[in-house]
């Protein structure tokens, strides 16, 4: 079964600085299970452009993918303790991530 649900990520970044960077984006969604997985998929906007980026979150034990299809397109694999390199692709040019997973929490929280 699908749920309408409101989806905020945050993630927090450190490239290659002592300086943190936090993110924080919310925007409606669809949430399922199928198996031992979740699922949540989002369409983000992008500053200064009209096309949105459909955006998949795959929740798994100690693993969460994300994959962004449209206007940017990437895979990231975050999994505690492992590397794991990737492609992001945006308009202004590629660049190539290693995605070094410190800590990872991933919970959905019910509001009734």
């Amino acid at each position: 079964m699908t749920e309408q649900v409101k989806v905020t990520v945050i993630g927090t970044h450190a490239p290659g600085t002592e300086q943190e960077d936090t993110i924080k984006n919310t925007c409606p969604g669809q949430y399922y299970e199928k198996g031992d997985k979740q699922y949540v998929i989002f369409e983000e906007e992008q500053e200064g452009f009209s096309e949105k980026v459909k955006t998949m979150i795959k929740f798994t034990h100690g693993r969460v993918e994300i994959t962004k299809k449209g206007l940017i397109r990437s895979h990231m694999i975050f999994e505690k303790g492992v590397s794991h390199d990737t492609d992001y692709y945006t308009p202004y040019g590629t660049m190539k991530m290693d995605v070094d997973t410190s800590s990872l929490e991933a919970f959905a929280a019910r509001r009734d």
